[in-house]
């Protein structure tokens, strides 16, 4: 450990369905999705989705990445991101922006 952290390795991660975090019914959810076309099969049964985002998110790749394989699913999707906003920020009555 170094700082509260641990060391670097050269080894590739394990999957995370592995991570001794998680119990077993979220390793049987995870190892479904690592079965090729298993992902794409529940992508092509989601509704129209609007995603929302700011640039200043911490989610914002990933909410970019759910709008592009939503759209090769064939979903119609709506994607904004908002300048400077943060996460969640649309949950703040208080803000014009919201």
């Amino acid at each position: 450990l170094l700082m509260g952290q641990v060391l670097p390795s050269s080894r590739p991660p394990a999957p995370r369905w592995q991570h001794p975090y998680h119990n077993e019914a979220e390793k049987k959810y995870y190892a479904r999705f690592e079965t090729p076309g298993a992902l794409a099969e529940v992508l092509a049964k989601f509704p129209p989705t609007l995603l929302i985002s700011g640039t200043r998110d911490m989610e914002l790749s990933a909410a970019l990445r759910t709008n592009e394989m939503l759209g090769d699913a064939g979903i119609v999707t709506e994607l904004h991101v908002w300048e400077g906003m943060w996460h969640s920020f649309f949950s703040d009555p208080e803000l014009p922006e919201s």
